[in-house]
């Protein structure tokens, strides 16, 4: 099938055909913004000329620790179109596991959320280029660079045709495209690394989009993380579908919902199951008579939906 040999060529396809279309949703300072997919594969191509011009070989592991955002799907496609092998570790790990981690995948780059985190593999002896998720120039002298210095080593503007030639095209179905390490290994001396390939991920990809069909009205919450395979999953039907992806955590999941009304979500049981139960029981001082409704069309939309 065309734009679907890799991870790669499945980004180009996506956002080459859904080009003007809203592709992620987002609070920043707070203000709710959006970015087009014709954009989003703009910028990440730019950090993937980056990254190569930085030394990046097709196949070299690059680590991305970081919370749901913009920043990290950026960091995500910029590696698999420099035909990197992304390695998935969680936001809150400590410089130790993450060194820990990427002398066993014989990586180099390591995109970061937290700057403390940067600012200390970036200290001599880790061997680690670090990189860390932010569009503010780094302070001089810092050890690490930031997005936005990436951005700037490749401020030309790329045409269509370099965007073609980017090495994440030429990875093969069999070939290793992502590597996820679970939160916690207990009762193992090392973490463990779960390794899909390009084609364990676009299978995936297909069997899901075909099983929730969508309409050119729906929208996507996520409020699961993106280093997570089930976040990508999300990430991925938005990109198949060209729905828009709002990106959103637990902690603020009703507030976005209010604020996005999307029309699908995607969260964790324990979310969904506080959010269901705040409707059902109100908050103090509501009508009871209120309440009542609402459960009654709780129970119609559930017999209905069955």
């Amino acid at each position: 099938m065309p734009g679907r040999k890799n991870i790669s060529d499945f980004i180009r396809f996506q956002c080459e055909l859904f080009d003007q279309l809203p592709a992620l949703r987002f609070q920043r300072r707070d203000r709710r913004r959006e970015i087009s997919f014709a954009r989003l594969y703009e910028l990440a191509g730019s950090l993937a000329g980056a990254l190569l011009q930085r030394g990046l070989r097709p196949g070299d592991r690059v680590c991305i620790m970081g919370e749901t955002s913009p920043d990290w799907v950026l960091a995500y496609f910029a590696a698999q179109l420099a035909g990197g092998v992304d390695v998935a570790v969680e936001p809150h790990a400590d410089a130790a596991r993450v060194t820990t981690i990427m002398q066993r995948m014989n990586a180099r780059i390591v995109f970061c959320q937290r700057e403390s985190v940067a600012a200390d593999l970036a200290r001599p002896g880790h061997g680690l280029f670090p990189i860390a998720l932010s569009w503010q120039q780094a302070p001089k002298g810092a050890g690490y660079l930031r997005l936005a210095d990436l951005a700037d080593a490749r401020r030309r503007i790329l045409t269509s045709q370099i965007l073609r030639r980017l090495p994440g095209h030429e990875r093969l179905p069999d070939d290793p495209a992502s590597i996820l390490f679970k939160r916690k290994d207990q009762g193992l001396t090392r973490p463990r690394g779960i390794v899909l390939t390009q084609r364990n991920i676009i299978s995936n990809i297909m069997s899901f989009s075909t099983a929730l069909p969508v309409e050119s009205r729906d929208s996507l919450l996520l409020s699961l993380p993106l280093w997570h395979s089930s976040g990508r999953l999300a990430l991925y039907f938005a990109l198949v579908t060209g729905r828009p992806l709002c990106l959103s955590d637990a902690t603020d999941f009703v507030e976005d919902l209010n604020a996005w009304k999307p029309t699908l979500a995607i969260a964790t049981p324990e979310t969904l199951t506080d959010l269901f139960r705040s409707i059902r029981e109100g908050h103090a001082g509501e009508n009871r008579l209120l309440i009542l409704a609402r459960r009654m069309h709780l129970a119609l939309c559930r017999f209905y939906y069955r």
